[in-house]
């Protein structure tokens, strides 16, 4: 039995919790929301900020802790790496690569370094100096702020004013941004599992959204034209991890096909949300959070089976609303439900919703026979799975 640190304990993180306790660890939830009703899943919750890195690598210490799970946050991916390098907890990378990962100017200067096939990227620390370069843009661009997931602060400009406007916004919530060339094309993600620098598994997935058109909120697995894509990028994930030197487990990307080509918008070692691995380890017949979690656990993991071939087709899907007010519950089509094999709702009705666009009230998954069949219902999922909204 080792001692398990989860660093938050969304319901993002309540699949890895439930796998730690049935490896046999002991697992312990730290963050400074106590309201998160997921804590209970864990067998002790420990308050504290997991920011505070001096003070989090104390708990950990005084916890006695044998490893640190990051759950599926870009600022808890960098808080292990931070607490795993201070107590030589293996499972992470080097704090200075965490940064380079998850912090998109970092990595944006990485990737122009290396040449790596990723849109060349501009950063700013300073808004004065981003607002300088406005009449040298070739518009459109797309600003985002370095230290936000989820599409948060994200923007298209396509003239100096709306410029203007969205690096104003960006830094009204990031200390810097960075901007690069907008790159009109399909959205999708390649999550990868790497051993000694080299790829051995990985799942591909078409990614879609809702009123956020930069926040994922449902996906398809796998992603169209999923060999091509994986032809042109894991040489570019395996480039990377060995030019990094990075740990063993999982490296994830969203990337953008466009006219043929596979653009690396980010990278992230971090699981996403939306319980993505679930329906990524089902559609390639892989426990694939068991993997994730041994390898932060430092765990050898050459015994990873070598998955890829996807079996059928299958799709989760974050529940959301089209509107502010108060939650009703949801409603699902007849037809729709003869696909879904897992609901999971996270909000009693009653609940405030306070910003649509963002807040999740539960989760599906589902499985299709064809391809046709699974673009139809994806193209018209808001409609067949749909939020009560009370005024």
């Amino acid at each position: 039995m080792k001692r398990v640190l989860v660093l938050t304990a969304k319901e993002s993180e309540v699949p890895f919790i439930l796998e730690a306790k049935k490896q046999g660890h002991y697992v312990i939830t730290t963050g400074n929301n106590p309201s998160q009703v997921w804590h209970k899943y864990a067998d002790e919750y420990v308050p504290f900020d997991y920011s505070d890195y001096e003070g989090l690598t104390e708990l950990a210490r005084n916890l006695k802790i044998d490893a640190v799970f990051q759950g599926c946050s870009d600022n808890c991916a960098l808080s292990a790496a931070y607490v795993g390098e201070k107590l030589g907890l293996k499972g992470h990378d080097t704090f200075e690569n965490a940064q380079i990962i998850h912090r998109k100017d970092k990595f944006k200067q990485f990737v122009k370094e290396y040449g790596i096939k990723s849109p060349v990227a501009e950063s700013f620390s300073c808004r004065e100096d981003a607002l300088l370069v406005a009449d040298k843009l070739q518009y459109p661009v797309i600003i985002k702020p370095t230290n936000r997931a989820g599409g948060q602060g994200v923007g298209v400009a396509t003239d100096r004013n709306s410029y203007a406007e969205k690096i104003r916004s960006a830094f009204d919530m990031s200390p810097a941004v960075v901007v690069e060339p907008y790159i009109n094309g399909t959205l999708h993600s390649l999550d990868t599992f790497i051993i000694d620098g080299k790829v051995v598994a990985y799942g591909t997935a078409n990614d879609y959204s809702y009123k956020n058109i930069y926040m994922t909120n449902t996906g398809l697995f796998p992603a169209d034209n999923w060999e091509v894509a994986t032809k042109q990028l894991i040489p570019e994930v395996e480039k990377v991890a060995q030019t990094l030197g990075l740990v063993d487990g999982q490296l994830h990307l969203q990337y953008i096909m466009s006219n043929g080509e596979a653009w690396i918008i980010e990278m992230m070692r971090r699981s996403p949300g939306n319980h993505f691995t679930d329906t990524l380890g089902t559609s390639i017949g892989l426990n694939w959070q068991a993997w994730v979690l041994r390898a932060e656990m430092g765990e050898n993991c050459n015994g990873i089976p070598r998955k890829t071939m996807p079996y059928r087709y299958y799709s989760y899907h974050s529940i959301m609303a089209d509107r502010n007010g108060v939650y009703g519950g949801y409603e699902i089509d007849d037809v729709m439900r003869t696909h879904i094999f897992q609901i999971e709702e996270w909000c009693s009705p009653g609940h405030v919703i306070s910003d649509f666009t963002s807040d999740k009230f539960g989760s599906i998954q589902c499985y299709f026979d064809t391809q046709e069949e699974a673009h139809s219902f994806m193209k018209n999922i808001n409609s067949l799975v749909k939020v009560c909204v009370v005024s």
